[in-house]
């Protein structure tokens, strides 16, 4: 709050035998606080549009490292699958050079 903030509501409601605020003091309290009351409707709404965005980007996060660890999975499943693709190839290979070998022509 402002100093003349922190003033006026340091004051109290009057009890009996204080001095009654005048209109135009009353005004100047309610048009104070009315001030103070907006500013802090503001930052609590700036608050509120941090917070809100915070959360936003910790979902976003972790949405972002499911994918990761989906992606990851995929990829390991998909190593797997290369390194039989090549064992079989290999075998293959090794069957191709054997019947090349059992059926090859040699010359006369």
């Amino acid at each position: 709050t402002t100093a003349r903030g922190d003033e006026i509501l340091q004051g109290s409601f009057p009890r009996n035998g204080d001095h009654v605020l005048c209109d135009e003091e009353q005004h100047a309290r309610v048009a104070v606080l009315s001030s103070e009351n907006q500013r802090l409707q503001c930052r609590v709404e700036e608050l509120e549009a941090f917070h809100s965005s915070v959360e936003e980007a910790e979902e976003h996060a972790l949405k972002a490292k499911q994918a990761n660890r989906e992606m990851d999975e995929r990829l390991l499943v998909q190593l797997e699958r290369i390194e039989e693709l090549k064992k079989e190839l290999s075998k293959s290979r090794e069957r191709e050079n054997v019947l090349r070998d059992k059926f090859k022509c040699t010359p006369d």
